[in-house]
């Protein structure tokens, strides 16, 4: 393993960015980035940061994609006693959020709602505001806030045990860091283009991942993100964290139905580079429950074969995700398998 892939991921944790104001994040992986000296190493205009270093033809070019936004709110309204009014970005339980801690821009605060034993009927999400402890509109405004300002949690990088962390924004930094650290060693000719590409507006739109793929234009992608555990305490019934990353074989809303399916040559590099690494995976199959870029990612450049690799967390979309870090180091061991011989990667869909 590379090292400081935690200390990597702490520090992109602790940087705020939801759906369309991801500069921070982007700054900083940029600034790794650079340190590797990329062949390519560029910015587009709608945010979405990317690395390639050059292979010798001889393999498909591969791109692999991480996300860089979070999910939060946005103020929506200042209101005359100082409290503010706030539009959720991003799949968020408003449920879940009172007297979780947030900063508002560089302010501190909190949702703030009725106390639950005077709201026995359930609490509305017209209930909930956010307080950063001002007492009119005139002090809002004076301490930077307005509205469009950011909402993101609050919350440190916390240790649990010793391979168990929680924290904030583990979907999907955790994918950006594995990225990083994978660029890091490709100090090596590939046998085909890789690129690492860190996307925009994932949790909203995924017009990030659409442009992304239309500029690159790769022979196939992967792309690295998180996947939620739903059945706590399922034990060998269901994903967990600590059993090694995801490889999923499909993933989307079943309502629209916006999603995907792993393409199975992808999907077979994957398990074949598994299996060689000797690393511990998980299969996933439960599509109608969540998406990803490769929504987006498998449409570009007239269609482009897509497979999934994910890192399981709990407590999904919360200010407290809990992951284990091992799934992340068996993630970036299985990549760099698959990275280090892309010459048997066939992507022949039919096949002789």
């Amino acid at each position: 393993m590379p090292e400081n892939l935690g200390a990597l991921l702490r520090r992109l944790c602790m940087l705020r960015g939801i759906s369309g104001q991801e500069q921070q994040v982007a700054k900083a992986i940029r600034g790794s980035l650079r340190e590797t000296r990329p062949d390519i190493l560029r910015v587009d205009r709608l945010g979405n940061l990317f690395a390639t270093r050059r292979g010798n033809g001889s393999a498909p070019s591969l791109m692999l994609v991480a996300h860089m936004d979070e999910v939060g709110a946005i103020v929506s309204e200042v209101c005359p006693n100082g409290l503010l009014r706030f539009k959720t970005v991003g799949c968020v339980n408003a449920s879940t959020l009172p007297s979780t801690r947030v900063r508002v821009g560089d302010a501190a605060g909190t949702f703030t709602a009725p106390p639950a034993h005077t709201s026995r009927g359930g609490i509305s999400p017209d209930d909930v505001f956010v307080d950063i402890g001002a007492q009119s509109d005139e002090e809002v405004f004076s301490m930077g806030v307005n509205v469009g300002s950011q909402i993101t949690y609050d919350a440190p990088f916390t240790q649990l045990s010793e391979n168990r962390f929680c924290s904030r924004t583990i979907d999907d930094r955790i994918g950006c860091a594995i990225l990083v650290k994978l660029f890091e060693t490709l100090g090596f000719t590939p046998d085909g283009d890789v690129t690492v590409a860190f996307s925009v507006r994932e949790e909203t739109s995924m017009t990030g991942a659409e442009a992304l793929a239309e500029q690159v234009k790769p022979d196939w992608i992967i792309a690295v993100d998180t996947v939620p555990v739903k059945k706590i305490g399922a034990g060998g019934r269901s994903i967990d964290i600590g059993k090694g990353p995801v490889i999923q074989l499909g993933e989307g809303v079943m309502q629209a139905f916006v999603g995907n399916f792993a393409t199975p040559p992808v999907k077979d590099a994957l398990l074949r580079a598994a299996r060689e690494a000797g690393i511990p995976y998980q299969l996933c199959a439960e599509v109608g429950d969540w998406t990803t870029d490769g929504a987006a990612l498998h449409r570009g450049n007239g269609g482009t074969p897509c497979g999934y690799v994910s890192i399981p967390r709990r407590n999904a979309h919360s200010a407290s995700e809990v992951f284990d870090i091992r799934d992340a180091i068996y993630a970036l061991d299985l990549l760099v398998t698959l990275i280090t011989d892309m010459r048997h990667v066939n992507l022949d869909f039919v096949g002789e």
